[in-house]
């Protein structure tokens, strides 16, 4: 793994601070604000640290931890909803691929039995089991999509190369105003911005490989 460059100086301009941070690898700024079931699941999570599996398998008890946390009866009826679904959506998977890898093994199935799993798959299988509702059954599918995606974007942004973020900020408040991808290093490489210097109404942005960008501070954008 590359040694970084040292950290770029930070510039100050009509009140606003810029810098260019080496390590800084994503455009979300703020986290969003939790949903009840993200609440609800954070109170479950330290209720059952001792055995997290134990707790959420029982139906009873994780209604009577949301309760005493003050919860609203109508939030924990669709918690109680979502977790049954979730239920049934792990033993769905885990039996199906269980067979999938049984048929790859003896039968010549798929080479890689995860690539038959798709929404159509998933669906057919949680109609097969039958425990949710038509509903459930298309809840948990869409969730499941939307896992996958996310899964596929965090690794896409662990591999992603870094270098070539310029932030603004106020320096009193310390939050950021705004960030811009001045360029994007490419061949996989880490090429680090060097040195920021202002120009008129221009912040002038020089990398390692001794290129040069004139970025315009009032459209944001590399000119």
């Amino acid at each position: 793994m590359r040694m970084t460059p040292r950290d770029v100086p930070f510039i100050l301009h009509e009140g606003v601070r810029y810098d260019a941070p080496h390590d800084y690898q994503s455009e979300q700024l703020q986290t969003p604000e939790l949903s009840a079931r993200d609440r609800m699941m954070q109170v479950l999570q330290r209720a059952g640290s001792a055995d997290l599996s134990a707790l959420m398998n029982d139906s009873a008890r994780c209604r009577q931890v949301l309760q005493e946390a003050g919860f609203a009866a109508d939030d924990i009826e669709q918690m109680e909803r979502y977790l049954e679904s979730e239920r049934v959506l792990r033993k769905v998977i885990t039996q199906s691929l269980q067979e999938l890898i049984f048929k790859s093994m003896s039968q010549g199935g798929p080479p890689n039995p995860m690539a038959a799993v798709s929404p159509e798959w998933l669906l057919e299988a949680l109609e097969k089991d039958g425990t949710l509702s038509a509903d459930q059954r298309q809840e948990a599918v869409v969730r499941w999509q939307s896992s996958q995606q996310a899964l596929k974007k965090g690794l896409q942004s662990l591999g992603a190369q870094r270098g070539g973020w310029l932030l603004a900020s106020d320096p009193n408040r310390g939050s950021i105003l705004w960030s811009l991808r001045v360029y994007e290093p490419s061949d996989g490489e880490d090429i680090f911005i060097t040195s920021l210097e202002i120009d008129g109404e221009d912040l002038v942005v020089r990398d390692e490989k001794r290129r040069e960008y004139r970025v315009d501070l009032k459209l944001r954008r590399v000119v």
